[in-house]
Formats: C-alpha cells, sequence, structure tokens
C-alpha cells in the first residue's frame, strides 16, 4: 500500500509539472524595453540590476494621465490599491511580478530612478504586451493529460494483473498443500 501511495504522489508532481501556471521574465533594464506575456500567467519584469540606495517611481501611462503602481523609498515598497492584490516588488533582485496579467495590464510603464537624495538619476520606459493564450499550447496541455491518465489507467490495470496473480498462485499453493496433506493423511 506504501509503494502505491509513494506511486500516486510522483504522479501528482508530474501533472503539476504539466500544468503549472506559465511564467514570462522581462528585462527592462534598457531605456526602452518590449515584454510579451500571455493572459493569465505571471510576468517578473526586472527593472534595475541593484536597487538600494535609490528611490523609484513606477508608474503605468495611460491617455487620462499616468497612475502609480509602486514606490521603493529607503527600502520600502508600496503598492498602490489597484494593483495590490495581484503584484509584489522584490527588493532583492529588484524585481516587479505581476500574477496573472489581464489584457488591462497592457501598456507603457515608466520607472523613474533617483538617488538618497532626490536627484534624477535616470528613466526606464518598458511595454507590456499581455496576448489571449495560443490555442496549440491549449492543445498541447490537453495531450499531456491524456498521455498521463493512459499512464495511469495501464498503471492500474497492470497493479491489478499482478495481485491478481499472486492471488491465484498463492491459493494454489496452499490447495497443493492441502492435497498432499489428504494424499499422505490416506496412505496410513
Amino acid at each position: 500500500m506504501e509503494q502505491v501511495l509513494i506511486f500516486l504522489m510522483m504522479l501528482a508532481g508530474a501533472t503539476n509539472a504539466f500544468f503549472t501556471p506559465a511564467e514570462t521574465i522581462c528585462n527592462a533594464t534598457l531605456s526602452r524595453s518590449l515584454c510579451s506575456a500571455t493572459l493569465g500567467e505571471s510576468v517578473y519584469i526586472q527593472v534595475m540590476a541593484n536597487t538600494s540606495s535609490h528611490m523609484l517611481f513606477f508608474k503605468k501611462l495611460l491617455p487620462s494621465g499616468p497612475i502609480k503602481v509602486f514606490s521603493l523609498k529607503k527600502e520600502k515598497v508600496t503598492i498602490q490599491e489597484a494593483f495590490r492584490n495581484r503584484s509584489e516588488f522584490f527588493v532583492s533582485n529588484s524585481t516587479f511580478k505581476i500574477t496573472s496579467v489581464e489584457t488591462t495590464d497592457s501598456g507603457l510603464y515608466t520607472l523613474e530612478v533617483f538617488d538618497r537624495n532626490g536627484v534624477h538619476v535616470k528613466t526606464f520606459n518598458v511595454t507590456l504586451d499581455v496576448q489571449e493564450s495560443n490555442s496549440s499550447i491549449m492543445n498541447t496541455s490537453w495531450l499531456a493529460l491524456l498521455i498521463l491518465i493512459s499512464v495511469i489507467v495501464v498503471v492500474v490495470v497492470v497493479m491489478v494483473l499482478t495481485v491478481s496473480w499472486w492471488c491465484c498462485c498463492h491459493k494454489r499453493k496452499k490447495k497443493s498443500k492441502n492435497n498432499r496433506g489428504i494424499i499422505t493423511g490416506s496412505v496410513k
């Protein structure tokens, strides 16, 4: 029984490998960068190599004007309410993460960098392009699921046949021992 549980846990891990949410990693450390992500996945945007002793202001530019996304002052990150539930900023590697990107996340983002004295150092721009899922990716996932289910069925059938064979052999040995005892007993 323990082997079956171990096998099921391994199978669960294999399933997780096939169906983990996709992630996109973008390098926005250039003056202008393009980042393409698929709808529903997570996107990691590295905004600088090192943010220590800098103040950062990350904004999304809209036709109606810029809206704040997050700021970093004295190693303290403040994420605006509209982005708080689906995003975080990692100070350790200067990366901004948006979980489950939506088409409304598409657009131009600006990062303004200031030194500790408040002097403007540089401005970075990154365009995030969120696209609908590709149907071939979905077909690949369904194919992987079909293969996984087929493997499970084959393993279960092999296990049932093995247990049945073992039971049959065990019964025959027991019957054979009983028959020998009867024959031996009747000779006396």
